[in-house]
């Protein structure tokens, strides 16, 4: 059992599906993430489905390869941003979330 409740689907890229809270399931398909291919694109869509209109990515961390590669598979009406920094996280914060 997991010390919390979960409060929303986490969308598996071996599967490009949301899937809600279940254990069993979840070590399996770990386990898959591993060793089969990744479904980038398909993951974006079920993610853009399921954001309604709220959704913002944000890539954290040196590199830009994954916000470019979801700025792709996505609509332009989905903000898509990169942040390297403590700095540049702060200002999108204040940006996004005034």
């Amino acid at each position: 059992m997991l010390p919390f409740t979960p409060r929303c689907s986490v969308i598996a890229n071996v599967d490009a599906r949301a899937h809600l809270h279940d254990q069993e399931r979840w070590r399996a398909m770990m386990l898959r993430q591993v060793v089969m291919p990744v479904r980038w694109a398909g993951s974006m869509r079920t993610l853009a489905a399921t954001g309604r209109g709220r959704l913002r990515l944000i890539e954290v961390g040196p590199g830009t390869t994954l916000a470019n590669l979801a700025r792709r598979a996505l609509t332009d009406e989905v903000p898509v941003r990169s942040v390297a920094t403590p700095a540049q996280v702060e200002a999108l914060a204040a940006e996004w979330w005034r």
